[in-house]
């Protein structure tokens, strides 16, 4: 899907030019699909497309950011098929000369695209969505998820599909370094509730392996985008049955601090927080916030609702969080 800003062209150019953000596309193979491209709205020509270095397509939609809310595009952000999280910005002025976080160059003719984030040496996970980002004191940090779409069913059983391990949430620190970072050894990894959360101090981030509970991966991934809202990384994930005679599978919604990955809400109420909890069948929808004059909730589509005393029926609805 397009995602729309205002470029500046030139280091002078103070009108900006409406363009619309698109990735080349999803293919198997990455034979195509291997660029980002700004389009403009009204001409519809081509303002800048971005190729060098990319060897997996971008079937993701982008994120745009104007880190600092002039109205022109600071930075994008978009994930690739080899679990690749990319970043297009500058950060240096027209002289050259570094520019302090969170400062950007807002001429798109200055940027470059950079892996950010990689997930593994070994390019085995799969960005189908967009991250979120939050903008924190020194730094922003970048939410994203991985999962296979086009292979919603794979599990950890070989007779089902080709499996690489599991998929992962990740919460990256982000001060405009030029240094990629990688999931497995750059970040703290806090699967293990008891593990000592982050310290962003010194740490780049935090991730969560979709393991059960022995660890084993389950083939639970990440089908949807994800929302940051009041200090919380809301975030949807499904997990294919693994009887291959009943098809289907659970959909969760996790509740994370953003900046630890720590649980934060109980959702059973029996006096722990919990970092999930099962809303349904089949894929869910990402969270949508929704706020009343009296209330905060969440909003989720489901393919089929857990039944309860009040609402017996287990059809595709809405979950109210």
């Amino acid at each position: 899907e397009p995602r729309f800003g205002v470029v500046k062209t030139s280091g002078s150019d103070a009108t900006g030019t409406p363009v619309f953000f698109i990735g080349g596309g999803y293919s198997s193979d990455y034979s195509i699909g291997k660029s980002v491209i700004a389009v403009n709205v009204m001409a519809g020509t081509v303002v800048k497309k971005f190729t060098t270095g990319m060897n997996y397509s971008f079937p993701s939609s982008v994120l745009v950011v104007d880190e600092n809310n002039n109205g022109f595009v600071d930075k994008v952000y978009v994930g690739d098929l080899g679990g690749q999280m990319w970043r297009f910005a500058s950060f240096v002025d027209s002289g050259g000369n570094s520019l302090a976080f969170p400062n950007c160059n807002e001429n798109i003719n200055s940027w470059t695209g950079q892996v950010f984030f990689r997930t593994d040496d070994n390019n085995s996970r799969k960005f189908f969505y967009p991250p979120s980002v939050t903008l924190e004191k020194g730094y922003d940090m970048v939410f994203m998820g991985t999962g296979d779409r086009e292979n919603a069913c794979c599990n950890n059983s070989s007779n089902i599909c080709s499996f690489n391990g599991p998929d992962i949430i990740a919460a990256v620190k982000e001060a405009h370094n030029f240094t990629t970072i990688v999931g497995e050894t750059d970040l703290v990894d806090v699967t293990d509730p008891t593990t000592t959360p982050p310290d962003l101090s010194t740490d780049n981030g935090w991730y969560i392996r979709l393991v059960d509970g022995s660890g084993s991966p389950v083939g639970e991934k990440v089908l949807a985008e994800n929302v940051v809202f009041y200090k919380a990384l809301y975030i949807t994930t499904f997990t294919p049955n693994q009887d291959p005679c009943s098809p289907g599978g659970e959909g969760k919604l996790y509740a994370l601090s953003h900046l630890t990955g720590e649980a934060i809400l109980d959702f059973d109420n029996d006096g722990n927080n919990d970092r999930s909890v099962t809303i349904g069948g089949g894929i869910p929808s990402k969270a949508v916030t929704l706020i009343t004059k009296t209330s905060t909730r969440l909003l989720v589509s489901v393919g089929s609702a857990n039944p309860d005393a009040a609402s017996p029926t287990t059809g595709a609805g809405v979950m109210n969080i």
